[in-house]
C-alpha cells in the first residue's frame, strides 16, 4: 500500500469518527448493548470512511483540472448550506434541552468499545484499499465512477440529511404534544400512528387510505435494522428521506437539463425553502407524500417499468388521495396516450381499493376511501367564501403561500391557545383570519429576486414552447406547472391553513423554475442570481428557524406557566 493510500485511509478514518460517534450514541439502547455498539460503529466508520477515501482520491486527481476549479457555484452552495446547518445546530444548542444532546453522547464506560470499533474501522479501510483494488477492480472502478459523476448531489444530500435530522430532533418531541403548533400540522398524532406500538388503533381518515401501510412498516423495519426504538428510528428516517429527496431533485434536474452545477443550485434552494424546512423534518403525512411525488417523477424520467410507476402511484394515492392528480399529470404529459393513461389511473384506483379493504381489516379505525359518506366528511375542511371580499382575501393568502412563502419565509403569526389536557401552547401560522403574514428583514430583498426568477421561468417556458413545441423538457415543465396550479385551485376551497399542504406543490414549483430558466442556465447573470438568492434565503430562513425555536423553547422546556 502506497504512502498516499495509507494517508487517505487514515484521513478518511479520522473524518468518519465524529459522525460514527454521534450515530452510535443516537441508536444505542440505555444502557448500550456492547455487541450492537461495536458493530454499528464499525460499519458506519467503514462505510463513511470508504466513501470519503474515494472522494479525497478523486479530488486530488482532478484538483488541477479547470472544471473543478471553475465550479465555484457548487462550492459556494455547499458552503452556504453547510453554514446554515451549523447555525441551526448552534441555535438549537443555545436553548438548553431543546436539542437533546444527551442522546448524541456515549456513556463514559462505553468509550473503550467505541475505540475498539474505531480500530476495526481503520483496519477495514486499509483492507479495502489494498485487497479491494486488487481483487475487485471492476466493482471498485464502477463505484468510483458513480461517486465521480454524482459527488455534487451526494454532498448536498449529506448536508441536508444533517440539517433535517437536527430539526427532526427538535420538532418531534414525545414529551410535548405539538399537535396544531406548526401551521396546523397534526404532528403528534402522526408520530403515534407511525411509531407507537399501539398507534395502529388510531383513526385514519379516508383521504389517507393506505397511510398505515406506508408509514408503520418502514419505521419499524428501520428500528429493527438499527437496533433502536421506533421514535429514534422515525427521526433518523425523516432526516434520511429529506436528504434523499434533495439527491433525487438533483438527479432529476441534472437529467432534464444536462447541467449538474445548475441542478446543485436548484436543489439547494429547494432544500432550504420554507416548506422543506418545516415539513421535511416534521412527522406528518405530507413528508411522505412529497418524497413519493419526487420519486415518481424521477422514475418516470428514467423510463422505469410501468409496475414500478404503478407501485409508486399507489403509495402516493395511499398517503393522500388528491395527489393522484399530480401523478396523472406527469404520466399523461410524459406518455401522451390517453388510453394508457386512463388504464393506469384505473389500475391505481382498483389496486388501492383492494389494499384499502385489507388496510381497514388490519386497522379497524381506518376509513374506506370509496365510501361516499367517509369522503363526504372532508366537507368540514372546505373554505367557501360567500362574498367577493372573502374570495379576494382567500386568493391573497393562497397566492402568497403557493408562490412566495413556500420559498421565502415571512414572520409567522404567533398565538397561544389553552386546552385543559395540554395547558397553554403556541401556534404558528402564516394567516390570521383574512390577514397574511408579512416579510421582514432580508425577506423583503429575497422576495423580489425570487419573483423575478419565477416570472422569468414563465417567459422561458413560453419561448421554449414556441421554438421547440412539446419537447420532453417542455412537457415536464408543463406537468410541474399543472401540479402547482392544481394545488392553487384546490386550496382555494380546501384547508384552513394553505401552508400546511405546501410540500405538495413546493417540489413542482422549484422544478418548474429550473426547467423554465434552463435556456439561460449557462449565462452568468442567472448563476449569480441563483447564488444570491441562496445566500439571502440562508439568512432570512435562518431567522425564521430562530423565531420558531425561541418561541417554542419556553413551552417545551416547561418555562411557561
Amino acid at each position: 500500500m502506497s504512502s498516499k493510500g495509507f494517508f487517505l485511509a487514515a484521513l478518511a478514518w479520522l473524518l468518519a469518527l465524529l459522525p460514527a460517534y454521534f450515530l452510535s450514541a443516537f441508536f444505542a439502547a440505555l444502557p448500550p448493548n456492547p455487541v450492537q455498539l461495536v458493530l454499528q460503529a464499525w460499519l458506519v466508520i467503514s462505510l463513511i470512511g470508504w466513501i470519503v477515501t474515494q472522494g479525497l482520491d478523486l479530488a486530488l486527481k482532478h484538483w488541477r483540472a479547470p472544471k473543478l476549479r471553475e465550479d465555484w457555484p457548487t462550492w459556494l452552495a455547499l458552503g452556504l448550506v453547510g453554514r446554515f446547518t451549523w447555525r441551526v445546530i448552534e441555535i438549537g444548542l443555545s436553548f438548553e434541552g431543546l436539542l437533546p444532546l444527551n442522546r448524541l453522547l456515549l456513556p463514559a464506560n462505553s468509550l473503550p468499545l467505541f475505540a475498539l470499533a474505531s480500530a476495526m474501522g481503520l483496519a477495514s479501510l486499509i483492507f479495502l484499499q489494498v485487497y479491494g483494488k486488487k481483487h475487485w477492480p471492476a466493482a471498485f472502478q464502477n463505484a468510483r465512477g458513480w461517486l465521480e459523476s454524482h459527488w455534487q448531489g451526494l454532498l448536498m444530500a449529506a448536508l441536508f440529511f444533517v440539517l433535517y435530522f437536527v430539526l427532526a430532533n427538535v420538532v418531534n418531541r414525545m414529551d410535548f404534544n405539538l399537535n396544531n403548533v406548526f401551521f396546523a400540522a397534526d404532528s403528534h398524532q402522526w408520530q403515534l400512528r407511525a411509531a407507537h406500538p399501539y398507534g395502529y388503533t388510531m383513526e385514519m381518515r379516508a383521504v389517507h387510505p393506505l397511510a398505515f401501510f406506508v408509514l408503520r412498516p418502514i419505521t419499524f423495519l428501520m428500528a429493527f435494522l438499527l437496533g433502536t426504538d421506533t421514535y429514534q428510528a422515525m427521526k433518523f428516517l425523516l432526516g434520511l428521506l429529506g436528504g434523499t429527496q434533495i439527491y433525487l431533485a438533483w438527479i432529476l434536474i441534472t437529467r432534464l437539463t444536462q447541467r449538474p452545477t445548475y441542478a446543485v443550485l436548484i436543489a439547494s434552494l429547494f432544500g432550504i425553502s420554507t416548506a422543506n424546512l418545516v415539513f421535511s423534518p416534521l412527522m406528518e403525512s405530507y413528508m411522505a407524500s412529497a418524497f413519493l411525488l419526487v420519486l415518481f417523477y424521477v422514475l418516470l424520467q428514467r423510463g422505469a417499468a410501468v409496475h414500478w410507476l404503478l407501485l409508486n402511484a399507489v403509495a402516493v394515492f395511499g398517503v393522500t388521495i388528491s395527489n393522484l392528480v399530480q401523478v396523472m399529470l406527469g404520466f399523461f404529459l410524459a406518455d401522451m396516450r390517453i388510453k394508457r393513461v386512463a388504464l393506469f389511473a384505473l389500475a391505481v384506483l382498483v389496486i388501492s381499493a383492494g389494499l384499502n379493504l385489507a388496510h381497514a381489516a388490519i386497522y379497524p379505525d381506518s376509513a374506506l376511501y370509496f365510501v361516499p359518506e367517509k369522503i363526504g366528511g372532508e366537507t368540514q375542511h372546505l373554505q367557501l367564501g360567500s362574498t367577493p371580499e372573502e374570495f379576494a382575501a382567500r386568493a391573497n393568502i393562497v397566492s402568497r403561500d403557493v408562490f412566495l412563502f413556500s420559498a421565502v419565509a415571512p414572520q409567522p403569526f404567533l398565538l397561544t391557545q389553552e386546552k385543559d389536557e395540554r395547558g397553554e401552547f403556541p401556534k404558528f401560522n402564516f394567516m390570521l383570519g383574512p390577514n397574511s403574514a408579512r416579510l421582514t428583514g432580508l425577506g423583503k430583498v429575497a422576495a423580489p429576486l425570487w419573483t423575478a426568477l419565477l416570472l422569468s421561468s414563465v417567459a422561458g417556458l413560453a419561448l421554449s414552447l414556441r421554438q421547440e413545441k412539446l419537447s420532453l423538457s417542455n412537457r415536464y415543465a408543463l406537468a410541474f406547472l399543472g401540479c402547482v396550479m392544481f394545488n392553487y385551485i384546490f386550496h382555494m376551497v380546501y384547508g384552513y391553513e394553505p401552508f400546511l399542504y405546501a410540500v405538495d406543490w413546493n417540489y413542482a414549483l422549484f422544478f418548474f423554475v429550473a426547467l423554465g430558466l434552463q435556456r439561460w442556465a449557462h449565462h452568468w447573470p442567472v448563476t449569480v442570481a441563483l447564488v444570491g438568492l441562496l445566500g439571502l434565503l440562508s439568512l432570512n430562513n435562518l431567522a425564521f428557524i430562530h423565531f420558531l425555536f425561541s418561541n417554542i423553547a419556553p413551552y417545551i422546556l416547561g418555562l411557561v406557566g
